[in-house]
């Protein structure tokens, strides 16, 4: 069997000059490949059923890690899978009435990711627990005037 380039399908045509008047982009090449590397950029690009499930049951153990604290007002919007071994957890307030701060509510989530972490590695059954980033919905609600000015 011919391997490589002794292979009549995968090899270019040495002078398409001469099988066309006019050169195209493309022209010479086994449309077979072009094909190709359009399914793998598909592929790599759609999250995999086993990272959502992942994800999903990621959000279920934040979500009962959430009840105490300064982030006692929030919830899990949404948990994404990122590149690698990352998860994007994305927090919003329970009620559309509370005023918050972002950044502060951003800073204790991460404050407690290495306890999040935990939590999801002793619910979970995987080789290495993945990382998360966190990112909270922004509030909705105008700062009051009177918090500020005490």
């Amino acid at each position: 069997m011919p391997q490589g380039s002794e292979n009549p399908a995968f090899r270019r045509i040495k002078n398409p000059e001469a099988l066309v008047t006019q050169l195209r982009e493309g022209d010479g090449i086994d449309p077979r490949l072009e094909h190709r590397k359009n399914q793998h950029a598909r592929l790599k690009s759609k999250p995999n059923h086993a990272s959502l499930r992942l994800a999903g049951q990621i959000a279920k153990c934040i979500r009962g890690s959430l009840g105490d604290g300064p982030l006692a007002n929030f919830d899990v919007v949404g948990v994404e899978p990122a590149k690698g071994n990352h998860f994007l957890v994305t927090l919003g307030p329970i009620l559309p009435d509370i005023a918050y701060d972002e950044t502060e509510v951003l800073q204790v989530a991460n404050d407690r990711r290495g306890q999040l972490r935990s939590e999801i590695a002793s619910s979970i059954t995987r080789k290495q627990v993945p990382n998360l980033i966190f990112r909270v919905l922004p509030c909705t609600i105008p700062p009051n005037p009177q918090e500020s000015s005490r």
